[in-house]
């Protein structure tokens, strides 16, 4: 759960709301027999993740390595994350699971229906495999396939294809690891939430799409190098983008003590290239008592349309200090340095754990 209240002045103009009260994770979960369980609140399934949270009841049942579940309630408001009574949602999976000491592996294949005011707003089927080999190799993947296309009453098209991302990621030793990801998607339609904009939606039927490789080495004890480049592209050939990101971490400073981490981004897209380098250092001040974050951050912003370039400087410093075992108090204070103006934040942190 998360509480935010914001303090605007009178003379803003600012739509922004003040208060904001989220629930992301309620719910009580009731185990009637080793196979058999149900939970009542609002939460994620792991084994469903991509439909996101319920606000309702789920219920799983399993036989040996096999699974079947139901869930019917409603899907959380799409503005503002809150109840929504008229966002009826319910449907079933089926799945297959295996847990061996060389191979964990989980698949679920599921058909569910949401409504909006009693009307159909979305049907679509999704699959969802996760696995891990040995240890060293991790899969995830997600599909959605919406089933239901419906405009002015009228059956129009075929089922589309809203998701597709596939991840893996092989760790060769304790030293070196690499991942590799892709994605597509496309707007998802709800055709009674979007019913002025239905036409629009379908007429512009993008796939967004993203390749994503990362790799981290650790060549000494101490020392870990990592980088990533991602790209994102659409297949109009329109808002391309190049991401590049390293990294350098040495968590134990000779002489000095503490730690550092520097990071470099670069990101290209068709209208604007960005450079950012930071740079980190962490120590503890008071054993167990008293932790200190100095920063430095360099951002470059270069719109290409204009050749206009923009830099921003961040110093940034914080502490914190454990109060008790369980209880910990945060302060965090940042100047924004511009070519215009310097800005300043303050923010203030109490931690409680249970």
């Amino acid at each position: 759960m998360n509480s935010r209240q914001t303090f605007l002045s009178t003379a803003s103009g600012s739509n922004r709301p003040k208060d904001v009260f989220n629930i992301y994770n309620l719910a009580v979960q009731f185990d009637a027999s080793p196979t058999l369980s149900f939970v009542l609140g609002r939460k994620i399934n792991p084994k469903v993740s991509s439909i996101g949270a319920i606000d309702g009841l789920q219920a799983e049942k399993s036989f040996g390595n096999f699974y079947t579940g139901i869930l019917a309630g409603f899907r959380p408001d799409i503005m503002d994350y809150s109840f929504n009574p008229d966002l009826i949602q319910y449907g079933a999976f089926i799945g297959l699971k295996s847990d061996t000491e060389a191979l964990f592996s989980q698949t679920t294949l599921g058909v569910l229906e949401q409504n909006n005011n009693g009307s159909i707003d979305r049907r679509y089927a999704y699959f969802q495999h996760t696995s891990s080999i040995g240890g060293k190799v991790n899969i995830f993947s997600s599909v959605e396939l919406d089933l239901y296309n419906q405009v002015n009453g009228d059956s129009i098209g075929k089922p589309r294809w809203t998701n597709i991302y596939v991840s893996a990621a092989y760790r060769i030793n304790k030293k070196i690891d690499f991942s590799l990801a892709y994605n597509s998607r496309k707007q998802i339609v709800y055709y009674e939430t979007f019913k002025t904009e239905i036409e629009r939606i379908l007429d512009d039927d993008i796939a967004r799409q993203g390749i994503r490789f990362n790799v981290n080495f650790r060549p000494f004890k101490y020392i870990s190098i990592g980088g990533s480049y991602n790209k994102r592209f659409q297949s109009d050939d329109l808002n391309n983008s190049d991401n590049i990101n390293g990294y350098f971490s040495l968590s134990k400073i000779p002489w000095i003590g503490g730690r550092l981490y520097i990071n470099m981004n670069r990101n290209t897209s068709s209208y604007m290239e960005t450079n950012i380098l930071s740079f980190r250092h962490s120590r503890s001040l008071i054993e167990m008592k008293l932790e200190a974050d100095l920063y430095y951050r360099i951002v470059n912003y270069m719109y290409l349309t204009t050749e206009l370039l923009t830099e921003q400087r961040y110093y940034g410093a914080s502490l914190t200090y454990r109060m008790a075992k369980k209880i910990s108090l945060s302060v965090l204070g940042e100047l924004a340095a511009t070519p215009t103006e310097d800005n300043y934040r303050v923010n203030a942190r109490i931690s409680k754990n249970f």
